[in-house]
C-alpha cells in the first residue's frame, strides 16, 4: 500500500537491531487512524479471556493468564474489545473450546495456533484445522474479506465518536492492528486495506 511506515518506539523483537513492530498515521481529522504492524514470523500470539466474558455453562474454565515463561516475553497486548451488547461468540484457550462458534455470516474467528501463528477463518472446519492441540481463537465481526470492506464495515448508523479498533493480515501474514476514535468502523476498513490487509476482524467482543 501507500502507507509511510516508522520502526515502532519501544520493545522490538529479536534481533532488536532489525525492527519488526511498525506504526504509521493514515487519514486526517476525524477520520485519522493509528496503525501497529507486526512482521510476519517475528511474533508468536495468544488468546485469553477478558474478566467479563459470558458464562457459557459448558463447565470449562478459560484461561486468562499468560503462563510465567510467555508473560515474559510480551512484546506488546491489544484488547479484544467491550461490546455495547452481550455477545455470546466463540472462545477457545489452550486448546479447549470454552463457547463453540456460531459461525453467522457477518463473524469469523482470529485463531491463534498451537504455534503462535495468527490466521483469520471464515468456516468451521478452518477454525478447527488451526486450533490445534493448545490453540486459541476467538470469534469477532468480520470487516474485510477478499481485500474488500464487508456489510458491517459501513452498515452502522454514524454516532458519537468512540474508541474502534480493529485487526487485519496480510496475504503475507503481516499483522496489522488499526485503532482510532472514530464514528463509525468505515475509517479502519479503509486504513487495513490501505496497508495490504485481506481480511479483517472488528475488535468489538
Amino acid at each position: 500500500g501507500d502507507v509511510n511506515w516508522i520502526a515502532a518506539s519501544g520493545t522490538q523483537p529479536a534481533p532488536t537491531w532489525m525492527p519488526g513492530v511498525w506504526t504509521a498515521n493514515v487519514g486526517d481529522g476525524a477520520n485519522s487512524v493509528e496503525l501497529l504492524d507486526m512482521e510476519a514470523s517475528r511474533a508468536a500470539y495468544r488468546v485469553r479471556a477478558g474478566k467479563n466474558e459470558p458464562d457459557a455453562h459448558t463447565g470449562g474454565i478459560p484461561l486468562t493468564e499468560l503462563s510465567k515463561d510467555d508473560a515474559s516475553r510480551v512484546l506488546f497486548a491489544v484488547t479484544l474489545g467491550e461490546a455495547r451488547e452481550k455477545h455470546f461468540r466463540g472462545l477457545a484457550t489452550g486448546g479447549r473450546i470454552v463457547m463453540a462458534v456460531h459461525g453467522t455470516a457477518e463473524s469469523a474467528v482470529l485463531v491463534a495456533n498451537s504455534a503462535g501463528d495468527l490466521s483469520i477463518e471464515t468456516s468451521t472446519a478452518a477454525v478447527a484445522d488451526a486450533l490445534g492441540a493448545t490453540g486459541d481463537f476467538s470469534e469477532l465481526p468480520l470487516l474485510i474479506d477478499a481485500g474488500a470492506p464487508t456489510s458491517i464495515a459501513h452498515s452502522q448508523e454514524r454516532s458519537d465518536s468512540r474508541d474502534r479498533a480493529a485487526l487485519g493480515i496480510t496475504a503475507a501474514g503481516r499483522v496489522i492492528v488499526a485503532k482510532g476514535n472514530l464514528s463509525s468502523d468505515g475509517p479502519l476498513a479503509d486504513a487495513l486495506i490501505r496497508a495490504g490487509a485481506v481480511r479483517a476482524v472488528l475488535l468489538d467482543r
